[in-house]
């Protein structure tokens, strides 16, 4: 079954102030505990943010780095596949949208040959964080479904920033 839910999120401008780090404005991987984190030493990633960056890399697609340093990653041992958060910033989503559809594709085309020949469901939960208004508004998408369910994300993003 596919979940889709959109909702208003945090000021990541104002949180990017407080841990002193660099406002992206193309991709970034989040960190899961930005919310949360005192500081960047602190940030915890997903172990696919890893897998993810050097494919974006190798793609030409731009992401940007809160810092270079993922020295913390979380495992989860599931049949699942649970994606880092996506933050698109404001200016790649306005400027260059066809840019958000390679990477939503990346990131699906990486998912489909994940699951290459293991059995039974195969569920994925990414959480996407687009910034609507330049430092103001922003909002996360949290998705739960198949790869193919990826197709339709573009979609609610467009929806999302209307």
């Amino acid at each position: 079954m596919e979940q889709k839910e959109a909702i208003n999120y945090i000021n990541l401008d104002n949180r990017f102030k407080d841990l002193n780090c660099i406002e992206p404005s193309t991709f970034c991987f989040l960190p899961e505990n930005i919310e949360d984190a005192k500081s960047m030493d602190e940030f915890i990633y997903t172990d696919n943010a890893l897998v993810l960056r050097k494919l974006f890399k190798a793609n030409n697609l731009p992401e940007e780095r809160l810092h270079d340093n993922i020295s913390k990653t979380r495992q989860r041992r599931s049949a699942d596949w649970y994606g880092p958060t996506l933050f698109i910033g404001y200016s790649l989503w306005t400027q260059n949208p066809n840019m958000v559809s390679i990477g939503l594709s990346v990131i699906a085309n990486y998912v489909t040959d994940f699951f290459k020949g293991s059995f039974g469901e195969k569920k994925i939960k990414l959480e996407i964080v687009i910034e609507t208004t330049p430092k103001k508004i922003y909002k996360k998408l949290t998705y739960e479904g198949d790869a193919q369910g990826l197709k339709n994300i573009e979609d609610l993003i467009k929806k999302m920033t209307k």
